[in-house]
């Protein structure tokens, strides 16, 4: 038993030496002048929009109305026929300093929206179309003007 113990000991180790001498070496680098450079990628820049915004908007009959957005904290949205009604809309937005995406909800006719605008006018002035999800042969535009 002693014996077997030493033989699988012996070719145990002759395998190690084996695998040792045949593997890959490790090279030493001995540059020590390794420069690291960091690169510095922008954010994307995030205009601030918040505020209340009222104008018209044509639907696809060329019925035009009054409706007013509030653009608040967090991203979140408010819209009605005007700013000091009742908010009958809520939804988020998304916006670049030129252009902005909103998706809302209407309490009136339980209807999903999308809306898409560019900004003009130092981010005063948007304009855009829109689109009823939930009926999509509703389509218009809108333009809006920050008060």
């Amino acid at each position: 038993m002693k014996k077997s113990v030493i033989v699988a000991a012996t070719a145990i180790l002759g395998l190690a030496a084996l695998i040792q001498s045949t593997s890959c070496k490790k090279e030493t680098i001995t540059n020590t002048n390794i420069v690291k450079d960091t690169v510095y990628v922008p954010c994307p820049v995030n205009c601030d929009v918040r505020g209340n915004y009222s104008g018209t908007f044509i639907n696809q009959f060329g019925i035009s109305a009054a409706f007013a957005y509030k653009l608040l904290n967090d991203n979140f949205t408010t819209g009605a026929s005007t700013l000091t009604s009742t908010m009958t809309a809520f939804g988020g937005y998304s916006n670049t300093c030129d252009s902005i995406k909103w998706n809302s909800y209407n309490t009136i006719n339980n209807s999903y929206y999308n809306f898409a605008g560019k900004f003009t006018n130092n981010r005063t002035t948007l304009t855009g179309v829109y689109q009823n999800v939930t009926t999509p042969a509703e389509i218009g535009s809108f333009s809006l003007t920050k008060q």
